[in-house]
């Protein structure tokens, strides 16, 4: 996994109470927190999955496998990853395993401009920022969409609950490369979903009005923050 830290910059508008602006900052860290866990256990997957494979082909692995029938099983058939972890369903027990699996890694606020409009911007590694970025953007995309579209209520809530659905699942698509099966999963949408419903809230009162990447030279032009 590339290492390299970027900022996203949330763009803010109009007044927030403590409470919405510390709700939608842990949902972001959440998300990110979550996806980081995830990242990292696919990765030491994958180099378990090569070290297998690399090991089949000394000598004495493959005179035994010759001497059976039928091709040689994946290393979990060995117990050689003999747990996955229990994704938790909470913020506090998911910064602690993100701490675990990835000692020192924290989602930082490097400045905060609070006027209107305003700015947030949030650095952590560029790979995980980006795939939290997306997630955000999506939500504009499918709010955006059910405004354009001319549908009737009940045709338009299902389409928006669907496309909420499948934000959630590509968050959260590689805990089925990991291993996790659909009861374990079912259960991660359903907690991303519960992050992305405090996004949409601020989404659809016009404070949250876009996320992005920062540009090298944007993110080191000095900003006066405002109380």
């Amino acid at each position: 996994m590339n290492e390299t830290v970027r900022l996203m910059r949330l763009d803010i508008e109009g007044r927030w109470s403590t409470h919405e602006l510390g709700q939608v900052l842990l949902s972001v860290t959440d998300l990110y927190n979550l996806r980081l866990v995830l990242e990292v256990l696919q990765d030491d997957w994958r180099d378990l999955d090569e070290m297998w494979h690399e090991m089949m082909h000394f000598p004495p692995f493959r005179r035994r496998w010759k001497r059976r029938s039928g091709p040689m099983p994946p290393p979990f058939m060995f117990n050689a990853y003999p747990w996955m972890p229990t994704l938790p369903g909470d913020s506090a027990d998911l910064l602690r395993m993100a701490r675990v699996v990835y000692p020192g890694e924290a989602l930082e606020i490097r400045r905060i401009r609070y006027e209107s409009p305003g700015i947030t911007d949030i650095a952590g590694i560029g790979v995980i920022v980006g795939h939290v970025k997306d997630f955000i953007l999506r939500i504009f995309e499918y709010r955006s969409q059910r405004q354009q579209r001319d549908l009737d209520s009940s045709h338009r809530e299902a389409e928006i609950t669907a496309m909420r659905i499948e934000n959630a699942r590509n968050l959260v698509s590689l805990a089925e490369q990991c291993g996790y099966d659909r009861s374990e999963l079912r259960k991660l949408v359903g907690f991303v979903d519960t992050k992305q419903e405090v996004i949409i809230q601020v989404v659809d009162q016009a404070k949250l009005m876009g996320a992005r990447l920062l540009e090298s030279d944007e993110s080191t032009t000095p900003t006066e923050g405002a109380g």
